[in-house]
């Protein structure tokens, strides 16, 4: 038996194994028929199709929920620092109105401007209605 007789009886048996297009089962016979594309139909790809589609727009909405989670959690983080420095800003400012009204202070700040006002030294006195 020659190399010529042996190959073209290998490629006989394999015949057999190749998806017939009107058939629905078939059997794969060997890499060279996948990778020949006889196996992968169009009948396949078209069966397939929606599937395909389907997996396609999951992973689109994937894809844009992780953008969108990830543009909130930065969001998120920003507004963090912005409260923190607000919160630090309110905490000076409220404990410079308190150094301000005190009546020391508030006596300064009148004798620096010239204004002449006399600083109470009785205590205030209790003004009851009948």
């Amino acid at each position: 038996m020659n190399f010529e007789s042996s190959v073209m009886k290998k490629e006989d048996n394999n015949t057999d194994y190749i998806k017939d297009t009107d058939s629905e089962d078939f059997k794969i016979g060997s890499i060279k028929d996948i990778l020949g594309g006889n196996v992968l139909t169009r009948k396949i790809v078209v069966k397939q199709l929606p599937y395909i589609l389907f997996i396609t727009v999951l992973a689109i909405l994937y894809i844009a929920n992780r953008y969108k989670s990830e543009k909130i959690v930065r969001e998120t983080a920003k507004q963090q620092n912005m409260l923190k420095e607000l919160r630090a800003e309110s905490m000076t400012t409220a404990s410079e109105l308190m150094y301000h009204s005190r009546q020391s202070e508030v006596y300064k700040l009148l004798k620096d401007h010239h204004i002449d006002l006399k600083e109470c030294v009785e205590p205030p006195k209790k003004i009851v209605v009948k």
